[in-house]
């Protein structure tokens, strides 16, 4: 961390557009961000990632005049990678956990996929089939909750910081999407 005179500097130079200044900011924080995203689980290249976006972010922050120097640099970047990170895990989780509703036959079968994981009672087709139709009639949100939860092995504290919503309003959708597929399963072996 650079002493508060040394700081302001720095971020002078940067928000003037001087290159020596953005590299020497670049050379001093880089080291120190990638090593936080790998310390929350990101892999080497995504951390790369996060970092590199994080640095413009804060670039362009200091450039646009909105840094006032109230707080370092180190503060102003930790703030950002936070949020980066948060961006990222919403967006792996996303990825990882596609809306099923698709007909299309690659998605049906990663969701078949999916669900050829679960332990259990889940291994005859009739009631492979039966999980993927209670799935597809849920609600998006409530269905990646699930997913995320039971799938993905999230709590729903890592699930609140991914989709951006309260703690309690997370638990409450987990244990509605629970009693939905439930049902839905139910009315799936009624049929």
């Amino acid at each position: 961390m650079l002493p508060a005179d040394e700081d302001r500097n720095l971020a002078s130079q940067i928000a003037k557009g001087v290159e020596r200044a953005i590299e020497v900011f670049d050379n001093i924080y880089r080291g120190e961000l990638e090593r936080a995203c790998r310390s929350r689980g990101l892999s080497a290249e995504d951390s790369k990632d996060v970092v590199q976006e994080t640095m413009v972010g804060a670039i362009n922050f200091i450039q646009r005049g909105q840094f006032r120097g109230q707080s370092s640099l180190r503060t102003l970047l930790f703030s950002i990678l936070r949020k980066k990170i948060v961006d990222h895990l919403r967006k792996e989780s996303a990825a990882e956990f596609l809306p099923i509703d698709s007909s299309t036959s690659k998605e049906n079968s990663t969701t078949l996929a999916r669900i050829e994981d679960i332990p259990g009672p889940l291994t005859e087709p009739a009631t492979k089939l039966i999980a993927e139709q209670a799935l597809q009639r849920m609600p998006e949100e409530h269905r990646l909750i699930l997913l995320m939860n039971q799938m993905g092995g999230y709590t729903i504290e890592e699930i609140s910081q991914i989709v951006r919503r309260p703690t309690g309003s997370v638990g409450r959708m987990l244990a509605e999407a629970k009693k939905m597929f439930r049902n839905n399963v139910l009315d799936g072996e009624e049929r």
